[in-house]
């Protein structure tokens, strides 16, 4: 064999060798891959328009959890509990857990009596466009609920949500499907 052939193998091994790590390095990095390879986030639609949720967070309340999905721009507050920062759309789920000391997914019917019977809905609540400081609690953006269910589905760490409520001339419909990360109250 010639020193030129080594030397064009060589070049070549080299090149093939740049674009199998290239390709496995561009493959890999898929966006926001959650349980065999769902997306991760979701959406609501209200009245036509759909607003993009990114980010989801659970907070217990004693059996009652909040679970709170909302766009990017806002974020828990660093104090904790349930003030959040930002601007942005929010929708807030009050559910009543079967078991007292921890979450446990199903599914969950609005309750107009607000008896905390579980597996019930205790209070919605949405925000649009909103500007939130460390004073905003979501409970000032509580609805008048008629009717509604939820059900949430736990899969590895990944939580799928999806709802339907009613309230007086309109409906919300959403779907989230990622991580919720847990708040202290």
């Amino acid at each position: 064999m010639s020193y030129l052939n080594i030397s064009k193998m060589k070049k070549w091994i080299k090149g093939a060798l740049f674009f199998a790590i290239l390709g496995t390095i561009l493959l890999g990095c898929k966006k926001d891959d959650g349980v065999d390879g769902a997306t991760l986030g979701g959406s609501f639609t209200l009245d036509g328009t759909t607003y993009i949720l990114d980010k989801g967070f659970i907070i217990d309340k004693g059996g009652e959890y909040y679970i709170i999905l909302t766009s990017t721009g806002i974020s828990a507050a660093p104090g904790g509990g349930d003030a959040f920062v930002g601007k942005g759309d929010l929708v807030s789920l009050a559910l009543i857990s079967s078991s007292p000391n921890s979450f446990e997914p199903g599914t969950f019917t609005y309750d107009s009596t607000k008896s905390k019977i579980p597996g019930t809905i205790e209070n919605v609540g949405a925000a649009f466009d909103t500007v939130f400081d460390t004073e905003t609690d979501i409970d000032d953006f509580n609805l008048e609920v008629t009717e509604g269910t939820a059900s949430v589905s736990l899969s590895e760490d990944i939580y799928t949500v999806t709802f339907n409520i009613t309230v007086s001339t309109s409906s919300y419909e959403g779907s989230f499907s990622g991580m919720l990360t847990e708040l202290i109250d």
